[in-house]
């Protein structure tokens, strides 16, 4: 049977000094969701919408506004009947505006005397990759002012940044970052370059010898699927993207939470 044979440097570690290649992101966050609003200034017969338009739904006992959907650009709207929109799903703020106006048009179609009002955005949520993992018990203690990191609830580090804008920053031990409550992409992109050199400080140190025990033991578990002391070692299939999935469903979800009321600004 062949042998691989790995050469390694004597040194047991590798220094991780902050290069030029961290002094910069190696991207920007992207827009994943807007909240927006608008009021089309009359009184609606909801009833009346959902019998007469596509792709909506109303539950009165459930919900207190009809649902509907576009597909372009792809958006969800809560309909109250004091005439208040809420426009969500947008991955842009020129989408939500696109959305809301098509939105109010559709009300105009149904004989309602709609108008475009008071549009405004009220959250985006934002998303990026620093590239690199983060040490979260080290961040967490020394912001422990701005953050809360509780591993058996929730995977994710929670950071609330006061400055320059309150933003709220969902931090995961594999580099990715989501950021909430801003009210535009400029606000986000600010947040995320204050908080970037703060990431830096933190990443994980990856020693050079502990990378080279998970080569070979792939290597080894390729040829016989056994680990070298000889116990079987069960394959686990990881999926990097698990964290930030569970989040969008848990932002939605609090943003579904946020809008059910009849005044939902």
């Amino acid at each position: 049977m062949s042998q691989f044979v790995i050469d390694l440097p004597s040194s047991t570690s590798i220094e991780a000094p902050i290069s030029s290649k961290l002094t910069q992101p190696v991207e920007q966050p992207k827009s994943q969701n807007v909240v927006a609003t608008m009021n089309v200034g009359c009184q609606l017969d909801l009833k009346t919408i959902v019998t007469r338009s596509r792709n909506s739904e109303y539950n009165p006992k459930r919900f207190s506004a009809v649902i509907m959907r576009i597909r372009d650009p792809k958006s969800t709207a809560l309909i109250f009947k004091t005439g208040k929109i809420v426009v969500t799903g947008a991955k842009s703020e020129d989408n939500a505006w696109v959305a809301a106006r098509k939105y109010a048009r559709i009300l105009q179609k149904l004989d309602f005397p709609a108008k475009f009002m008071e549009f405004k955005i009220q959250n985006m949520v934002g998303s990026v990759s620093v590239g690199f993992p983060i040490r979260l018990e080290g961040l967490s203690r020394a912001h422990s002012q701005f953050t809360s990191y509780e591993p058996e609830l929730f995977p994710g580090l929670i950071y609330r940044m006061q400055q320059p804008h309150r933003i709220v920053l969902l931090v995961f031990v594999s580099g990715k970052i989501v950021l909430t409550g801003a009210k535009s992409m400029e606000q986000i992109n600010a947040a995320f370059s204050k908080i970037y050199p703060v990431l830096v400080q933190f990443r994980k140190e990856q020693s050079l010898s502990m990378h080279a025990q998970d080569v070979s033991l792939a290597i080894d578990d390729s040829n016989h699927n056994h680990h070298p002391d000889g116990h079987a070692i069960d394959n686990i299939d990881i999926d990097e993207d698990h964290d930030m999935d569970e989040l969008h469903r848990a932002v939605q979800d609090d943003q579904n939470l946020s809008v059910m009321t009849d005044e939902p600004y």
